[in-house]
């Protein structure tokens, strides 16, 4: 039911919205999330994985706003794949190999309780990267590529596994000798966690 709930959320892009308020309505806000797509695909892995259940990525989901399934819409593997393409073509990674941090990953106080400019907030959100992110990613698409193979979608699951393995790689060099930094801002804002006083939890036990 969750994931069916989260694929009409869904756009055609594979854009996952924040939130929804009152009845049903997507929340119109600021934030774009980096990381529910991760979430969803940790989440249909484990659920194949769990009951081999193929017929439910055979149904079809309506598109936001309708409630109603018609013949010209996506199924469950459609949407979950459109989803999977979100990570890897439009987040993606920056400069430093990790995924992009966009302007919200599992902290949205890391950038909207700092005061930041509009220039700031728009290198972020061009720029940014997430260590926590790079972290989970690397447990969440191994286990998308083990549901892919189940599936017998070999392509895509080596395609998952090399990502996996190109964020296990980006993710070490965020290791400064005592804990993992916490995210990239960009060029002028830096680093996050990189100072000897400066742990952040979040990423820590992902990457450990």
């Amino acid at each position: 039911g969750i994931i069916r709930y989260t694929l009409k959320e869904a756009r055609p892009d594979g854009f996952i919205p924040y939130g929804i308020a009152g009845c049903g309505a997507l929340m119109l806000n600021d934030f774009v999330p980096s990381m529910d797509q991760l979430f969803l695909l940790w989440t249909v892995s484990e659920y194949i994985l769990a009951t081999r259940d193929k017929v439910f990525l055979s149904e079809k989901i309506p598109i936001y706003p309708r409630q109603q399934v018609e013949d010209r819409d996506p199924t469950v593997f459609d949407q979950i794949m459109i989803c999977y393409r979100y990570v890897l073509d439009t987040i993606g990674v920056g400069a430093h190999g990790l995924m992009r941090l966009l302007n919200d990953d599992w902290d949205d106080g890391m950038t909207a309780d700092q005061k930041l400019s509009a220039e700031q907030t728009k290198e972020i959100q061009q720029s940014g990267e997430s260590v926590v992110n790079a972290a989970m990613a690397c447990y969440v698409l191994d286990h998308f590529a083990r549901m892919l193979d189940y599936l017998g979608e070999t392509k895509h699951a080596g395609e998952a596994r090399s990502k996996a393995a190109a964020q296990r790689e980006a993710l070490r060099a965020q290791w400064m000798g005592r804990w993992f930094r916490r995210a990239w801002l960009g060029p002028h804002l830096g680093w996050l966690g990189e100072e000897r006083d400066q742990l952040w939890l979040e990423p820590q036990p992902w990457a450990i």
